[in-house]
């Protein structure tokens, strides 16, 4: 029994030290301009990669939007580039907007260091 409670806090210890873990990604929202030629767009995807000439085997997240804007979950510390394609109502595919400027999702600040008794007044 002794065995089973420790082992109870231990967890409790740990799911409380997890909820002070900073978040490993953020939610970043980009937005472009709507295709002036060709059909009328319906619905865009937006697709974030950090690697522009191998985009496919990079990809970190995508969207499927009907609005000229995308909020894409981004991982912390990873530079990323989005690029974006319209379709019309038959999901005709138009060509890739060029890459965005390079986008960095910077983590927060680390855990200050453990504290210690420095004097006493």
């Amino acid at each position: 029994m002794k065995k089973v409670i420790q082992s109870m806090l231990a967890v409790a210890m740990l799911e409380g030290m997890a909820a002070n873990v900073p978040a490993q990604t953020g939610t970043v929202t980009f937005e472009w301009t709507v295709p002036t030629t060709g059909t009328v767009a319906t619905h865009y995807e937006a697709y974030a990669v950090t690697d522009t000439l191998n985009p496919w085997d990079s990809q970190v997240a995508s969207a499927n939007v009907t609005t000229n804007q995308a909020s894409l979950v981004i991982p912390n510390d990873l530079r990323v580039f989005v690029r974006v394609r319209a379709l019309d109502a038959d999901n005709k595919i138009g060509p890739f907007s060029v890459f965005s400027d390079p986008y960095f999702y910077a983590s927060p600040p680390g855990a200050c260091g453990k504290p210690r008794f420095k004097s006493r007044s």
